[in-house]
């Protein structure tokens, strides 16, 4: 097998939520080749500075490294699906519906198995992208917020960040006011500024760094909601993909695979540490009621009506009874 070296750039912060599929990646592949393909790892920042001779790099940097892949200047690289989804396949906002899961098992019945295969393809035939496998970025999202706000009526009228069409038609239906211009890097200072109450995001996310949220300083409580799933994407080059003859793309499937379950694995120990954590620090992680959370579903249900017809038919039917 020809020897090559291909470079996995890791475009989000916290690195340490990204790094571990991308170390798993490359040890398992080396193993599978014997060595004969090997995985660059690089932050943002190192791959910048090693190949383009930039010195720091800011937050849109990050989002043109699908363009950067696209055209061939880099190998691999791990995307927000939903990102990828509002800007180059809708299909995959379809697990960023709320409630369309019931539990990780059910998530991993859907990203491993026939539909997941689906939404890969799906998206590889609208770019010069071919999907490998599906990660999480924390797990399933909550709101950190300035305000302590115990029961579901509370939240109607407040500021709330969202990062896509779905989260928007989400928090509408919620009564909310929804923000939906602000980058994820952005949610910790809007909410220390007072533009938004809360915003998305996921327990391992709210320490990570500074472009992300610090609960002891902008957080007074984190709304246990878990109302729709946060994942990633990990893409290669899909010319470079075409190169690759049956055995080498069945090895790097199979690596993709371990990957994803490592990470999905750590990811949610990093959910129960991070819990201590803010504990530690004096911000309340609040779990709505039974009632609330009931009433949280119900009331989100009009999202499948409102954007039905974003998706390929059938698309989220088959997602929920995976």
């Amino acid at each position: 097998m020809e020897k090559r070296t291909l470079r996995w750039v890791l475009a989000h912060e916290p690195i340490e939520i990204f790094i571990r599929a991308a170390n798993r990646f490359a040890r398992s592949i080396s193993e599978k080749t014997d060595g004969a393909v090997e995985i660059e790892i690089l932050s943002c920042e190192e791959y910048a500075k090693k190949y383009h001779g930039l010195d720091r790099v800011d937050t849109q940097y990050r989002y043109e490294l699908m363009s950067q892949l696209e055209a061939g200047e880099l190998e691999m690289t791990q995307l927000y699906t939903t990102t990828l989804g509002s800007h180059y396949y809708k299909d995959l906002l379809a697990v960023d519906m709320p409630f369309v899961f019931s539990d990780h098992d059910h998530v991993a019945r859907v990203l491993d198995g026939e539909i997941g295969n689906s939404l890969r393809d799906g998206f590889a035939s609208k770019t010069n992208a071919q999907p490998l496998c599906f990660t999480y970025s924390g797990g399933f999202r909550v709101l950190p917020s300035s305000k302590k706000i115990e029961n579901l009526s509370e939240l109607a009228g407040e500021k709330v960040r969202t990062g896509s069409e779905v989260s928007a038609e989400t928090f509408k239906a919620l009564g909310c006011e929804v923000v939906p211009n602000l980058l994820i890097e952005e949610i910790g200072a809007a909410i220390g500024d007072g533009r938004i109450v809360a915003g998305e995001s996921t327990y391992p996310r709210l320490y990570g760094s500074e472009q992300t949220i610090q609960p002891s300083k902008t957080a007074k409580a984190v709304i246990n909601t878990e109302h729709s799933l946060f994942l990633t994407t990990v893409l290669i080059n899909k010319d470079l993909w075409a190169s690759f003859d049956a055995e080498l793309q069945q090895f790097m499937l199979e690596a993709a695979h371990e990957a994803a379950i490592e990470e999905r694995r750590e990811a949610l120990l990093d959910i129960e540490k991070n819990k201590a954590r803010l504990e530690s620090d004096g911000v309340d992680v609040v779990y709505l009621s039974q009632d609330d959370m009931e009433d949280m579903r119900k009331r989100t249900e009009v999202v499948y009506e409102t954007l039905d017809s974003m998706f390929s038919e059938g698309l989220v039917q088959k997602i929920k009874q995976a």
